[in-house]
């Protein structure tokens, strides 16, 4: 078991803990309560805390396909990046105003990094989970259905048909904050920590395997 596993094992806990939080936090200033400070405070630490999780994900995955776990890489960590300019926009601007306020550029963008590149990252990385034996495959399967979550939340953004002004529509973020990311980071946060991979447990059985031929 290497360090590093059981960091991003704590960070993969800390992301699924904090999502509870935030989507709590978010249900009441749907509701009408003024918290932005502590909603965007916990924005900017999971995403944080989620850089290590992306690349114990990584690490897992290139013997699957290398190129397409690249690829998730760069995908996952411009989401985290999504959420580290959002959330520490938002909440200087909150904590220290210096002047009239203008939205940033994840606002403006309706949320192309941290809702878009991370459902696309989501999605690469789910489909490797579910596709190699590394992770456990049922992980692969929350993922996906979470990482198609994220890029409907991001289109329903930018054509508007997911608002805060329609209840209803809210029904994706609430499904992906409440169930979704918590289960998915997690179920990861476990299989980090124990350390429980499919392949470290193939390459323990290989030698008996040889000494039997």
């Amino acid at each position: 078991m290497r360090p590093f596993d059981r960091f991003a094992g704590a960070c993969s806990f800390a992301v699924a803990f904090g999502a509870l939080a935030f989507a709590a936090i978010f249900a009441a200033i749907v509701g009408g309560s003024s918290q932005g400070k502590p909603f965007f405070a916990l924005l900017l630490g999971g995403a944080i805390v989620g850089v290590p999780v992306v690349i114990a994900l990584y690490d897992r995955l290139p013997e699957t396909d290398p190129a397409l776990a690249l690829t998730a890489l760069v995908f996952g960590l411009l989401g985290a990046l999504g959420g580290i300019l959002h959330g520490g926009y938002e909440l200087a601007a909150l904590q220290t105003p210096s002047g009239p306020y203008h939205a940033g550029p994840e606002a403006v963008t309706k949320g192309v990094l941290r809702y878009g590149c991370a459902g696309i990252g989501l999605l690469l990385f789910a489909w490797l989970i579910a596709r190699g034996g590394r992770l456990p495959r049922q992980l692969g399967y929350v993922g996906l259905f979470g990482g198609g979550l994220l890029v409907l939340i991001y289109f329903g953004r930018l054509f508007d048909f997911i608002t805060p002004a329609s209840h209803t529509s809210l029904i994706p973020p609430f499904l992906y904050g409440f169930i979704v990311h918590p289960l998915f980071y997690g179920g990861l946060g476990l299989a980090l920590w124990r350390g429980s991979f499919g392949s470290a447990a193939a390459e323990a059985a290989q030698p008996a395997t040889s000494a039997r031929a």
